[in-house]
C-alpha cells in the first residue's frame, strides 16, 4: 500500500507517462483509472474513458471499458447511468459467455441496488454473484462478495448474518494471504459491533485495524480507522476524544485529496461540536462539509449536512430556516431513494413541529419516521422516535400510551448501547412518573439520567435532568435544593445557547419564587422566560408562562387580570393540542370566576376539566376538581374555595 506522498507521485506519473495511449494496453489503463477513481479525481477518469471509447477494441475490451464507466457512475452517485450501464454490461458478458464477467456485473448491480435502498433486489443479485464465483472456484471473489453481503445485512440490522458474512470473508482472506482484504472485512465487522452497541469490541477492532495500517505506512487507511473509532467515542459520550480523532482524520483526508471522506468527518465533527456547546464551530464544520459535498456531487452527504444545519437553526429558534433546510434535505434524499436518511429527517421535522406546539403535524411526521425506520431496521432512529412519541402523548395526557413508548425506547437504547439516548429517555420517563405522583421513582430516573449525561459530557441532557430535579424539589418544598438545580441548569442552557431550555428554567424559577411568596422575583423571572419563549415562537412555553401570570394575579386579588391571563393560556393550549394542561388552566379559571360570582360558567369549566383529566388518568388533579365542583354546586363563599394548582 502506498503512502499518501507515493500515491500523489503515482498519479502524476500516470498523467505524464501513460498519455492515455492504447499502446500501453487495457491493464495499464484499468490501473490508471482505478488510481484516479480511488483519489476522487473524476475529471481524470472521464478523460481516460473518453479516450478508451475512441479505441478499436475487441468485444471483451469494450466490456471492460463499460465496466469502468459503470463503476465511475456508481462512485459519483449517478444511479440512473450506473444502473443502465450495469444492465448493458451484464447483457454483454452474457453474450460473450464470460461467466466471471456475469458474476462481477451481478455483484456490482447488487451493491448499486443496496446503495439505492432496494434491499430485496440487492440481495438477489449478490447471492447470484456468490453462486457463480463459487462455481468458478474464485475464492478471493467469493470473499469480496461476502463483504458486500455483510454490508447489506448490517444495514438491515441482520446482525448474525452480517457477522457470519464478515467472519467467513476474514477466514478466506487470511488463508489466501490477502491481509489488506482481511482488514477490510474486519472493518465491516467492527461496524456491525458498533451498530450493535458493542462498543468495547468495536473499539478493539478499530485499534487493531489502525495498528495494521500504521505498520504498512498507510496513514490514509489508519485515518479511516481513527474516524470510525471517533464515532464509537461519540456514541459512548466521549466527546473530547471524538473531537480529537476527527480533527486528525480530517487533516489526513485533506492531505490525501479525499474530499468526500473529509466532508463526512467534518459533518460528524459538527455534530460533536454542537453537543460540546460550540454552535459557531459546529456551523463552520457543517457549512464546509456541505460545500465539499456539493463540489463532489454527493447529494446524500449534502442532505445529511443540511439536516444537521437545520438542527442548529432549530436550537436557536429559527423555525422557518430549520423547516426550509429539513424540507430541501428530505427532497434530495427522496430523489436518491435514501430511505434511511429520509426517516431520520422525518423524525427531525416531527421534533421541529413538536417544539412549535404543532401536535398533529408532529404526530404525522413521527408516524412516517417510525414506519420508515421499522421497515429498514434503523433502530437508532426508531428509538429516538419512540421517545418523542412518548413526549407527545404526555402532552396529550395519554399517560399509559406515553409510558409504553418510553419503555420501548429505553429498552432499545440500552440494547444499542446508546448512553445519551438512554439518559434522555430516563428524564422524560421521570417527568411522567412525577406527574403520576410516583415521586421516588421519578427521582431515581432523573438522578440516573443526570449521572449518565455527566459521565458522557452531555451538558444539554444534564441540564434537562437538573431542571426536572429542581421541579421535584420545589414540589417537595426543598426550595434551596431546587434553586441550586435551576441555577446550574440555567448556566448550562446559556452556555449551549438553548433558548427553549432557558425559557423553561426561567419559568420554573418564577414559580419557585411564587411558592416562596417572593412576588417581584416571581414576576421578573416569569416575564424573562415569556420574552424568550415569544422571541423564539415557543408557544407551549408562552402558554405556561401566561398561566403562571394568571396565578400571580389571582393571589394578588387582581381577578379580572387573572381571568384575562387564564383565557389567553387556554386558547394557546387548545391550539397547541395540550388537553391536560388546558384542563388544569380551566380549573384555575373556574376558581377565579367563582370569586367573581360567575357560578354557571365556573361549573361548566370544572366539568369540562374533570372530563378530560378522568379520561387521561390524572386522578390526583381530578380529585381536586371534584372538590371544587362540589363547592361550586353548593354555592359556597368564594374565599373558602381551594382552586389554584
Amino acid at each position: 500500500m502506498l503512502a499518501i506522498e507515493d500515491t500523489k507521485y503515482d498519479i502524476e506519473y500516470i498523467r505524464l507517462h501513460t498519455l492515455i495511449d492504447e499502446g500501453y494496453g487495457l491493464d495499464v489503463w484499468e490501473s490508471a483509472i482505478t488510481v484516479f477513481r480511488d483519489a476522487y479525481l473524476f475529471g481524470d477518469c472521464a478523460q481516460l474513458l473518453t479516450a478508451a471509447k475512441g479505441w478499436s477494441l475487441s468485444p471483451q475490451g469494450e466490456a471492460r471499458v463499460r465496466e469502468q464507466d459503470a463503476l465511475l457512475a456508481m462512485q459519483m452517485h449517478d444511479w440512473p447511468k450506473a444502473t443502465q450501464s450495469m444492465n448493458q454490461l451484464s447483457a454483454m458478458f452474457q453474450h460473450l459467455g464470460d461467466r466471471h464477467g456475469q458474476a462481477r456485473a451481478s455483484g456490482h448491480l447488487g451493491v448499486l441496488l443496496h446503495l439505492q435502498g432496494v434491499i430485496e433486489g440487492a440481495e438477489d443479485h449478490l447471492r447470484r454473484a456468490g453462486l457463480l464465483f463459487q462455481e468458478l472456484r474464485d475464492r478471493a471473489a467469493v470473499a469480496t462478495h461476502l463483504v458486500n453481503l455483510g454490508n447489506l445485512y448490517s444495514d438491515q440490522a441482520r446482525w448474525p448474518d452480517a457477522v457470519d458474512s464478515f467472519q467467513r470473508a476474514c477466514d478466506i482472506f487470511r488463508v489466501t494471504g490477502q491481509q489488506e482484504n482481511e482488514i477490510m472485512a474486519l472493518t465491516g465487522l467492527a461496524g456491525v459491533r458498533r451498530q450493535q452497541g458493542k462498543w468495547e469490541e468495536a473499539s478493539t477492532l478499530y485499534q487493531n485495524i489502525f495498528a495494521f495500517h500504521r505498520t504498512q505506512n498507510d496513514p490514509y487507511h489508519a485515518a479511516v480507522a481513527v474516524h470510525n473509532s471517533a464515532i464509537v467515542d461519540f456514541n459512548q459520550g466521549e466527546l473530547a476524544s471524538a473531537e480529537q480523532k476527527l480533527s486528525y482524520a480530517i487533516q489526513v483526508y485533506r492531505q490525501a485529496g479525499d474530499h468526500l471522506s473529509q466532508a463526512e468527518a467534518l459533518n460528524t465533527l459538527g455534530i460533536v461540536a454542537r453537543e460540546l456547546g460550540q454552535p459557531e464551530v459546529a456551523r463552520h464544520c457543517l457549512e464546509v462539509a456541505r460545500d465539499i459535498f456539493l463540489d463532489v456531487n454527493a447529494m446524500a452527504g449534502e442532505a445529511r449536512t443540511l439536516s444537521n444545519l437545520a438542527m442548529l437553526a432549530q436550537d436557536i429558534g429559527e423555525w422557518s430556516t430549520a423547516k426550509d433546510l429539513y424540507e430541501v434535505a428530505l427532497m434530495k434524499v427522496q430523489q436518491l431513494n435514501q430511505i434511511d436518511i429520509a426517516g431520520q429527517i422525518a423524525h427531525s421535522l416531527g421534533s421541529l413541529c413538536r417544539v412549535q406546539g404543532k401536535t398533529e403535524d408532529a404526530l404525522a411526521w413521527y408516524a412516517q419516521a417510525r414506519t420508515t425506520s421499522e421497515s429498514i431496521s434503523d433502530f437508532h432512529t426508531l428509538a429516538r422516535t419512540l421517545n418523542d412519541l412518548g413526549t407527545i402523548y404526555v402532552e396529550l395526557g395519554e399517560w399509559s400510551e406515553a409510558e409504553s413508548y418510553y419503555y420501548s425506547s429505553l429498552d432499545m437504547h440500552r440494547r444499542l448501547g446508546s448512553r445519551l439516548g438512554e439518559a434522555g429517555t430516563l428524564i422524560n420517563l421521570g417527568d411522567l412518573q412525577r406527574n403520576r405522583g410516583d415521586r421516588d421513582t421519578a427521582r431515581t430516573s432523573f438522578e440516573e439520567g443526570l449521572r449518565i449525561s455527566r459521565s458522557a459530557g452531555d451538558e444539554r441532557t444534564a441540564g434537562a435532568a437538573l431542571q426536572n430535579l429542581g421541579i421535584l424539589w420545589e414540589e417537595d418544598n426543598q426550595f434551596e435544593e431546587a434553586k441550586k438545580a435551576f441555577h446550574e441548569a440555567l448556566l448550562l442552557a446559556e452556555r449551549l445557547s438553548d433558548p427553549e431550555q432557558e425559557a423553561l428554567i426561567y419559568l420554573s424559577m418564577g414559580f419557585l419564587a411564587f411558592r416562596q411568596s417572593q412576588t417581584n422575583e416571581a414576576r421578573q423571572h416569569t416575564l424573562r422566560g415569556l420574552a424568550i419563549a415569544k422571541e423564539f415562537g415557543l408557544l407551549s412555553l408562552v402558554a405556561q408562562g401566561t398561566n403562571n401570570l394568571g396565578m400571580f394575579a389571582s393571589r394578588a386579588g387582581n381577578l379580572v387580570e387573572s381571568q384575562a391571563y387564564y383565557e389567553q393560556a387556554i386558547r394557546m393550549l387548545d391550539e397547541t393540542g395540550q388537553p391536560r394542561k388546558a384542563a388544569q388552566t380551566r380549573n384555575n379559571l373556574g376558581g377565579v370566576l367563582l370569586r367573581l360570582d360567575d357560578i354557571h360558567t365556573a361549573i361548566q369549566l370544572f366539568r369540562d376539566a374533570l372530563a378530560v383529566l378522568e379520561e387521561v388518568g390524572d386522578h390526583e388533579t381530578a380529585a381536586q376538581i371534584r372538590h371544587n365542583l362540589q363547592i361550586a354546586m353548593q354555592r359556597m363563599p368564594a374565599e373558602d374555595i381551594e382552586t389554584e394548582m
